[in-house]
């Protein structure tokens, strides 16, 4: 028996006012002077989240204000000839105009005339009107609130907030009044709601897995389905959201007890499910649709039929062809054997690529030692930093075959830091990268580190005055141009039986790429001035690998 389950979760939102009572919001919450609310709107946090110029947002609505600092003073001016306006509103085929000292207005087409009711007396002075359907609500120069209903004209007056002096009111969309004080926001639910919650599925998951919305209906399994969908809501008032839901766009409605629902044998087919939801006397509010396909069960169709056929004429074709795998094991084995000597050499090329000069590591480490001793504390924790890089990034190139460019660059900075440290800033160095190389370029590996090892070690070597390594790196269409100059005693004189270990690595190594791609080079330039040496220039063409 197909069985499916299909959950549903209600997350809704309500602040509770109560029937008679004022909710008081202080100000001071708000950070900033409030003098006239323009609107109150629908907004899906409880809290006071955050202020946006002279926008804010409390308790589930959004307001907004005069900027701050601004006098709470009002400047009212009579631009049509009826006195000094405080607000006007759109009312029945024209506006309705307020004045603090000459009554209301209503102005049609071309045509303004004084607002009378009969047997009603509407005050003379008027801060504020605002409307909810067709009742009006007024803020007098007496602090007094009006509630008056042209149907059956009725006038009530509105208890307000014990001594508060109001300076605005507003209705927001649930006929929630609120009045603006000198020190709090006031909200009172007032009037019966006739403006349902808004509605929206916002969970839904597939096997407790989440399932992303679509206009294109998505396939489910039927076997062992399970199918969870949750109704977010918004809603203000203190009153009960009854919901429902449907499997169908013209199916019938179901209402919901509580907040999960369960379907059982629900058949292959098309679905689009959807949710409404209602709150006392409001309309319908409706949810967006999820539309979904249920899939027939996999065994109850012709597929295990033709799979099994496919999967016998497999068989035997899998016994015809182990012969030829037979024939081919010979030519395998010798791929194999040549394979196996391929890692082997690669093998010793990355353990010669770990062969680092032994007495620069051995000068790092006295280094850091002789830092700490003299209570250097700060400084040999940064030559220990660049230590540590430089071993790790040692051992990253070791297990590569290529690497970034800027990553190599990265390594000789730390190289040549700790060189410089080790003596005592016998030399200072630049780097410098061609903005229109790539990043991303890739290079053999460890090909740099040994030259500018030998400008170090013997460039450098016996001078009396302050040494300078430059590094260029130039791009010349399919391989990069490295310079790497010196101003130290030159080759000449430096003319020594040793050969360092990354030099031999060196060599070999371009003997590796060469065959591939005829590209690699080295050459070296003695630089002189008047016959006086003045250093060295060596340039190497490396491959771009990439």
């Amino acid at each position: 028996m197909l069985r499916v389950s299909i959950f549903l979760c209600i997350c809704v939102s309500h602040v509770c006012y109560g029937q008679s009572e004022w909710r008081e919001i202080p100000l001071q919450h708000l950070k900033t002077d409030i003098t006239h609310l323009n609107s109150i709107e629908q907004a899906s946090s409880l809290e006071l989240l955050a202020t946006n110029g002279n926008r804010y947002i409390y308790n589930g609505s959004s307001f907004s204000t005069a900027q701050k600092g601004q006098a709470k003073a009002r400047e009212y001016i009579d631009s049509m000839g009826v006195g000094p306006i405080s607000k006007i509103i759109d009312y029945q085929n024209g506006h309705l105009i307020a004045t603090i000292n000459n009554g209301l207005w209503l102005k049609e087409g071309q045509t303004t005339k004084q607002f009378l009711a009969e047997g009603i007396e509407f005050p003379s002075g008027v801060f504020d009107v605002e409307k909810k359907d067709n009742e009006l609500l007024f803020l007098d120069s007496k602090n007094t609130i009006l509630q008056w209903n042209p149907s059956n004209y009725d006038i009530n007056k509105i208890a307000m907030p014990l001594g508060e002096y109001i300076t605005d009111i507003c209705v927001d969309k649930w006929g929630q009044l609120w009045l603006l004080g000198e020190n709090s926001l006031f909200v009172k639910n007032h009037w019966p709601n006739e403006e349902g919650p808004f509605l929206s599925i916002g969970k839904s998951e597939y096997k407790f897995s989440p399932i992303r919305k679509s206009t294109v209906p998505l396939e489910f399994d039927s076997k062992d389905l399970v199918l969870s969908f949750g109704a977010e809501s918004t809603y203000l008032k203190n009153e009960n959201i009854n919901y429902a839901y449907r499997l169908k766009s013209e199916g019938d409605w179901f209402s919901l007890e509580g907040s999960q629902v369960n379907f059982t044998n629900l058949a292959p087919g098309d679905y689009e499910f959807q949710f409404r939801a209602k709150a006392g006397k409001s309309d319908l509010s409706y949810s967006e649709v999820f539309p979904f396909y249920i899939k027939q069960n996999f065994w109850s169709t012709i597929w295990p039929w033709l799979f099994g056929g496919l999967g016998l004429l497999s068989l035997l074709w899998l016994f015809s062809f182990r012969r030829q795998q037979q024939e081919l094991s010979v030519l395998k084995s010798s791929a194999n054997k040549y394979r196996l000597e391929n890692q082997l050499l690669k093998s010793k090329q990355e353990t010669k690529q770990l062969q680092m000069n032994p007495h620069f590591l051995f000068n790092s480490l006295n280094t850091i030692q002789g830092l700490i001793a003299q209570n250097q504390n700060k400084k040999a924790r940064a030559v220990l930093v660049d230590y540590a890089a430089l071993m790790r990034s040692l051992l990253n190139q070791s297990r590569e075959d290529k690497i970034d460019i800027e990553k190599e660059i990265e390594f000789l900075r730390n190289y040549l830091q700790l060189e410089k440290t080790a003596r005592n800033d016998l030399f200072d160095f630049t780097i410098h990268v061609d903005d229109t190389i790539d990043t991303e370029t890739e290079i053999p590996p460890m090909i740099l580190q040994p030259l500018v090892e030998n400008a170090i070690i013997h460039g450098m070597k016996g001078i009396s005055y302050q040494g300078e390594i430059t590094i260029n790196v130039e791009d010349n269409n399919s391989e990069l141009i490295v310079t790497i100059d010196d101003n130290g005693v030159g080759r000449k004189a430096s003319t020594s039986t040793h050969e360092s270990h990354g030099t031999t690595i060196l060599k070999e190594r371009f003997q590796s790429y060469l065959p591939l791609t005829k590209q690699a080079n080295i050459r070296y330039i003695d630089k002189h001035d008047a016959g006086v040496v003045k250093g060295t220039t060596v340039i190497i063409y490396l491959p771009k690998l990439n």
